[in-house]
């Protein structure tokens, strides 16, 4: 009992967190910058979200290149953009057989950027809505608002970002995001996390 009740503080702490990140967004405050491992924060929301994974069947797989230079943002946003590329994941293989349910979840060090990479196995993304994607409203949910992938997108430019979906040849789809690692003034070297 003593660990649920941890698990629902600690759940509740982080939406309020992310609430308050989303709400400085909206109004353009300065975010919390910090120094932020990738990495960690991947497997965080990969944590948060595994009893969502396995209600839902779905297999999160994690392929994370270390060690990964450290970038700076709010860790609480970055949080969030995982958390709806996963969720989407999740929602666009619902009507695959459970043995076709996976997503991977990758990290790398791209030309001075740390990209994440979330790919699933659902029906990937006809052409012409590539380009529609991270539009506000737009939607191709019954029930959806259209905003997750609008938000996610603001959080990356915010983070002097980008973020990108394409097909994968394999089938499925890939959403992809990169963050500027810093250089070190003096040495022109980044600092790296174990």
């Amino acid at each position: 009992m003593r660990r649920i009740m941890e698990n629902i503080v600690r759940d509740d702490k982080r939406a309020t967190d992310v609430l308050t990140s989303l709400r400085s967004l909206v109004k353009r405050e300065e975010k919390a910058e910090e120094q932020v491992a990738m990495n960690a924060v991947v497997e965080d929301v990969a944590s948060i979200l595994q009893s969502e994974a396995m209600l839902r069947n779905v297999t999160i797989e994690r392929d994370l290149d270390e060690p990964l230079p450290l970038i700076i943002g709010d860790p609480t946003q970055l949080r969030q953009v995982i958390l709806n590329l996963l969720m989407n994941a999740f929602d666009v293989m619902s009507f695959n057989p459970p043995h076709r349910r996976k997503v991977i979840l990758r990290t790398r060090m791209v030309n001075q950027s740390v990209q994440v990479a979330v790919k699933d196995l659902g029906p990937g993304i006809e052409a012409e809505r590539l380009e529609l994607l991270f539009q506000p409203f737009y939607t191709t949910k019954d029930s959806g608002m259209g905003m997750g992938l609008a938000v996610s997108s603001a959080i990356v430019k915010e983070h002097g970002g980008r973020i990108w979906a394409e097909n994968n040849s394999g089938g499925g789809a890939i959403f992809c995001f990169s963050l500027p690692v810093p250089q070190n003034e003096s040495e022109g070297n980044v600092h790296f996390y174990y």
